[in-house]
């Protein structure tokens, strides 16, 4: 009796240890398909695209963009880590018969940005669902090829380095090799929050207005207590960081 209640702790430790992981990785498929359609609107995806999913999870995005009119992507391309996901992922596309058009590959994602794995040169769209830290920021600067369209969205994969070409929102899309900068703090909140007019005076918002409104819809999007004031801090610092280094 003993030997067996040894036997379910493990079981429970190795299940709740699994469970705990997959917490950390966030939902395998991360948008309904009519977010997807309007994600594959905004890079205007077409067949002659190449798409990358960098973190693909079970290969939704690159599914509805290989299957769907008017998007029907010739060929796409989904990054994976997870050995779960992606044995899944593998087994939906397989099941779909859709294995000529589109591939998984278990490589860190680091590694596919920085170059050192996979052909992330051949993209002509690359869907990122992660943080965009500056120095894999840098990296898609370098290995991605001109007007390559990197796709991002609002809860956590804001850049702000970069402003955003063209907004849908929760989807932002900024296009290789990035030159629209922002010039100030108020110029990169006016292009990702996307508001023109006050609701506090006449005219523009100011800044703090542009600050609160990001904060709050940050809060009703991440839902966890205290996420939206760390994100908030993490790209005042980088936008002030940015700042200091252009004026050197």
């Amino acid at each position: 009796m003993r030997k067996n209640s040894k036997i379910n702790d493990i079981d429970l430790h190795k299940k709740e240890k699994f469970l705990a992981k997959q917490d950390i990785l966030g939902p395998a498929i991360l948008f309904a398909n009519s977010d997807i359609r309007k994600m594959l609107r905004l890079a205007r995806a077409r067949r002659d695209d190449v798409l990358y999913d960098l973190g693909c999870g079970l290969g939704q995005n690159l599914i509805v963009a290989a299957t769907e009119f008017p998007f029907r992507v010739q060929r796409c391309i989904g990054i994976e880590t997870d050995p779960i996901r992606l044995r899944e992922c593998r087994e939906r596309i397989e099941d779909l018969s859709l294995s000529d058009r589109i591939e998984i590959f278990n490589f860190p994602i680091a590694d596919v940005i920085s170059g050192q794995k996979g052909n992330i040169s051949q993209a002509t769209i690359v869907f990122f669902g992660l943080e965009i830290k500056p120095k894999e920021l840098a990296d898609l600067r370098k290995n991605l090829q001109p007007k390559c369209k990197l796709v991002y969205y609002f809860d956590n994969g804001l850049i702000p380095e970069v402003k955003p070409t063209r907004v849908d929102f929760p989807f932002y899309l900024s296009i290789s090799p990035f030159i629209e900068e922002p010039t100030s703090r108020l110029d990169w909140l006016l292009s990702v929050v996307q508001k023109r007019t006050s609701s506090l005076h006449r005219g523009e918002p100011d800044e703090q207005e542009l600050w609160d409104e990001l904060a709050h819809d940050l809060n009703i999007r991440i839902g966890y207590a205290g996420d939206d004031l760390r994100t908030i801090k993490t790209y005042r610092k980088r936008l002030d960081s940015y700042f200091s280094d252009r004026k050197r």
